[in-house]
């Protein structure tokens, strides 16, 4: 979240990443430790299998996601290529 209060005359900010299930949970969003993929880390909290859409306008990505209960997924999204992988904790594919 930025706090800012700008004049309007600079370039438009695209939104950052949305769900479209308002129960699961985006618990994280970040850059890579090597630079070059936005991690975003998402929960599902309910104990219900879900699937959400994924939204990442300022990358151009959209994509469905399924979670199990309760279930931890980590995804990387490569900054020049714009793929989504999912990998683990440590950004390990």
């Amino acid at each position: 979240a930025l706090n800012v209060f700008p004049q309007g005359g600079g370039p438009q900010v695209r939104p950052g990443p949305t769900l479209s299930d308002d129960a699961v949970q985006i618990t994280a969003v970040k850059i890579s430790e090597d630079g070059r993929a936005m991690i975003l880390r998402l929960f599902e909290p309910t104990g219900t299998a879900r699937t959400t859409t994924l939204s990442v306008p300022a990358l151009d990505v959209t994509l469905d996601v399924t979670l199990s209960p309760f279930e931890i997924r980590t995804l990387s999204i490569d900054l020049a290529t714009r793929t989504v992988d999912e990998v683990d904790l440590l950004e390990k594919k």
